[in-house]
């Protein structure tokens, strides 16, 4: 379970970096924007960062190698490479599917956790997080 939250927060730290930038954004700037917002939350920010944080992004981008194996279908996908033609070094977000996931996830943590709606252990800090999306009134 430990493993399916640090799954599901590294996702959410990505959303919550890309939501703002429908045109994508570099790779770079996401990950700087990440550790920020990790190191507000007094997060542990881990050895291998960038690898663990392009894992994540790689798991639910539907131009990735990792998508293709699972056989996914490409609708499903959180993530893209924006194009044409694909920029390298570049990510983005599905807006619609980005929140549908995000209330998904609080719900399915509110359910299993028999907390309000956490996606970690520790209450998650709303007011000085500037990456979080509120999805609750969507």
């Amino acid at each position: 379970m430990k493993n399916f939250r640090l799954q599901n927060t590294q996702v959410r730290d990505l959303i919550n970096a890309l939501l703002p930038y429908p045109e994508g954004r570099h790779r770079r700037g996401v990950l700087d924007d990440v550790r920020r917002a990790k190191q507000a939350r007094a997060e542990d920010i881990g050895k291998n960062f960038d690898g663990s944080f392009q894992s994540a992004f790689n798991r639910h981008n539907k131009d990735s190698k990792e998508w293709s194996k699972l056989g996914a279908n490409p609708r499903d996908a959180l993530f893209y490479f924006p194009g044409p033609p694909r920029r390298q070094g570049w990510w983005s977000v599905n807006p619609e599917r980005a929140k549908e996931w995000l209330a998904a996830n609080i719900r399915l943590a509110a359910t299993s956790n028999g907390e309000r709606g956490q996606l970690i252990s520790r209450p998650p800090v709303f007011h000085d997080d500037p990456y979080r999306v509120d999805c609750r009134n969507s």
